[in-house]
């Protein structure tokens, strides 16, 4: 219940704060590791939208996207900003649900992702395996995670082309400056995950062919799981 009223108070300035280029531009890149010919796509941990039009954007318009969030003032923005921003997306619906009992038959979707989303929940296990159930027999789980691992100076001192992006742009756009703090912020008092750690929970879900790479300059990692075909 706690958690919950956290994220109804936080739901405006994490409104703010995530519409942005950046973050925009590393929920399209999970679909670099979607299997081809994808028809139901699950959006975990949707927040107020940003992630669910993007795939959305990105998806034939016959592939059906569905973003849900536990926080019931996320959907209601994500909702609001559906009729007054993308109402030509008709292919996308909103739902408040917990991923640990979610309301969806066993197979429902070929493909389930989240940005940002498993290292906030306390029942990891759990919600994996609750999201393995409504995936397909050879559906994926691909997820965009803070890397407990990384840093941002190594990743900006490591990777010069990209300085402009990870330490100059927060300077013109404070927004972007102040998300990236945050998530940083945030992501260290709730606990990063690491390569061995995602390898660890996928296994005990059930999951297969799973891999775990860097992005975001090693800030993140993407995270990937196949539910076995039988």
């Amino acid at each position: 219940m706690f958690r919950r009223l956290v994220f109804d108070l936080g739901a405006a300035g994490y409104d703010f704060l995530t519409d942005h280029t950046l973050w925009r531009e590393q929920v399209a890149r999970v679909l670099d590791h979607a299997p081809a010919g994808v028809r139901a796509v699950l959006d975990l941990g949707c927040g107020p939208g940003v992630s669910t039009f993007v795939l959305a954007e990105r998806l034939p318009d016959a592939a059906e996207v569905v973003g849900i969030d536990f926080s019931g003032e996320m959907i209601r923005r994500a909702r609001r900003h559906h009729l007054r921003r993308h109402a030509e997306l008709r292919h996308l619906r909103f739902l408040e649900a917990d991923v640990t009992d979610l309301p969806f038959d066993a197979g429902r979707f070929d493909l389930a992702v989240g940005h940002s989303f498993l290292y906030l929940l306390p029942e990891k296990e759990r919600a994996l395996r609750e999201i393995r159930r409504v995936l397909r027999p050879g559906g994926h789980l691909v997820l965009m995670e803070p890397n407990a691992e990384g840093s941002l100076l190594r990743a900006a001192l490591a990777l010069p082309a990209r300085r402009e992006r990870l330490l100059r742009a927060p300077l013109a756009a404070p927004r972007l400056g102040t998300s990236m703090l945050l998530w940083r912020l945030a992501s260290g008092a709730a606990g990063r995950l690491s390569e061995g750690r995602v390898r660890q929970l996928f296994e005990a879900s059930g999951f297969e062919a799973i891999e775990v790479l860097p992005t975001l300059a090693g800030l993140g990692l993407h995270c990937i799981g196949r539910r076995p075909a039988a």
